[in-house]
């Protein structure tokens, strides 16, 4: 019997703020790496990504970005989820 893909659901996301005020740093890969890849943000922008919610973790999703790459723990007060795909 074949294993099905896990498809992670995916949402448009803003993040808070304005642009000129607010920028976010999006630490990608386990937290204990020791020099970590990230990407920046500022407030306002809009990004679709893959989210899995985080029941040990509360208040923290973690996100999946289009080339696989996963920002772990990610706090949800630094966005508004805009709707699903």
């Amino acid at each position: 019997m074949e294993s099905l893909p896990v498809v992670t659901p995916r949402f448009r996301i803003r993040f808070a703020g304005d642009h000129a005020r607010y920028r976010y740093c999006v630490t990608l890969g386990p937290v204990e790496t020791l020099h970590p890849l990230q990407r920046e943000f500022c407030g306002g922008d809009e990004i679709t990504v893959g989210m899995v919610a985080r029941p040990d973790r509360r208040g923290c999703v973690d996100l999946e970005f289009d080339d696989g790459m996963i920002a772990y723990e990610y706090p949800v007060e630094y966005f508004t989820i805009l709707g699903s795909e």
